[in-house]
């Protein structure tokens, strides 16, 4: 125990993170499966999000759990979506933090859906810097949309998250204005497909029916959200382009965090400890 504390003590030297907050970030990751290695692996990694997002190290490992998990990622594949996370935050008017905020409420639910992380940051972002609203609540609307759709996949004709609204005509109304959710009778198309396709007809589609169209893919209570995606189309594809060509970004704002007071102040404090 000694010696595993005197490693994070040097790890959060050269991460200009404390002692503490490296050992409850491993701690945290061993708890979970992980090997020594890769949970002081995994802790860099949570303690670049942490700092460059301005999260707790617990709150940077959640988000990197929900990712991990609902995504199937490796070790080697967490810091690239760090990166999409920090390419979004200085793409758009949103930050890392709040974007962790939103797709920590609906990653599972995403995947499930055919959405990729970078499509989903993207959704968040448009929304959240459109609408101003928390993050949390821009992942809430969003997660309330993808369990419909997965509803409907699963023959569950009742959205309970919107007063039991009856999802039995929402294929009806969609195929009235041209779109599918299906390749086949038994087979349903990605969600990301889907919404790209829809984007792409939406100012050709009447008030009417863009609000009819709203209503079947998201609900009375969350039509507003769906809307503003699909008028801000053109900066979710923005946005999915820095997330795809982001490599190292989360690195270039650490070095930024590192040569800032506060970095200079944890090693100083990491130090005099």
């Amino acid at each position: 125990a000694k010696e595993l504390m005197s490693t994070y003590a040097q790890l959060g030297n050269q991460l200009k993170a404390t002692a503490t907050d490296v050992a409850a970030s491993s701690t945290e990751w061993l708890k979970q499966g992980k090997s020594i290695e890769e949970s002081q692996k995994l802790a860099q990694d949570s303690i670049i999000l942490s700092k460059i997002g301005d999260l707790s190290s617990e709150d940077a490992t959640k988000t990197i759990t929900a990712a991990m998990k609902s995504y199937n990622l490796d070790e080697s594949e967490v810091m690239n979506f760090v990166d999409q996370i920090s390419a979004i935050d200085m793409a758009s008017a949103t930050d890392v933090g709040g974007l962790a905020q939103a797709f920590n409420e609906v990653a599972a639910n995403a995947k499930q859906a055919g959405v990729s992380t970078q499509e989903l940051l993207s959704y968040a972002a448009v929304i959240g810097e459109t609408t101003q609203e928390g993050m949390a609540s821009v992942g809430t609307s969003l997660n309330a949309i993808f369990s419909r759709m997965g509803n409907i996949k699963l023959a569950r004709l009742k959205d309970y998250e919107n007063n039991g609204e009856d999802l039995s005509n929402v294929e009806t109304v969609l195929r009235g204005v041209g779109i599918s959710l299906r390749d086949s009778v038994n087979e349903f198309r990605d969600f990301d497909e889907v919404l790209d396709e829809t984007a792409s007809r939406w100012n050709s589609f009447s008030g009417v029916q863009q609000r009819a169209v709203a209503q079947a893919f998201a609900g009375t209570h969350h039509m507003n959200e769906f809307m503003i995606l699909m008028q801000q189309w053109e900066n979710v594809e923005k946005y999915i382009t820095e997330a795809d060509n982001a490599s190292g970004q989360s690195l270039q704002k650490y070095e930024a965090y590192t040569d800032s007071l506060a970095g200079k102040f944890c090693l100083c404090v990491q130090k005099c400890a």
